[in-house]
């Protein structure tokens, strides 16, 4: 599979409510295109829905770094 159908499966599931696995699905869609900003977005807004304020913090700086053409 390829970044986007792991990108698509964690947006679905995230407005399904179900944060656990979209933050899964998006760790696999980073694995696999770790210089997509916005796919470290959609993970920090899961991470902030579970609670974990640090996470979404770290994901957001990484997809504000990559916005601006920092490394990854």
């Amino acid at each position: 599979m390829n970044s986007v159908v792991y990108y698509n499966q964690g947006t679905k599931r995230y407005h399904d409510g179900d944060y656990n696995i979209a933050i899964d699905a998006f760790t696999k869609a980073i694995e696999l295109d770790p210089t997509d900003g916005g796919i470290y977005h959609n993970r920090g807004y899961a991470r902030e829905k579970m609670g974990d304020e640090q996470g979404a913090l770290d994901d957001y700086k990484q997809a504000s770094l990559l916005s601006i053409g920092g490394e990854p």
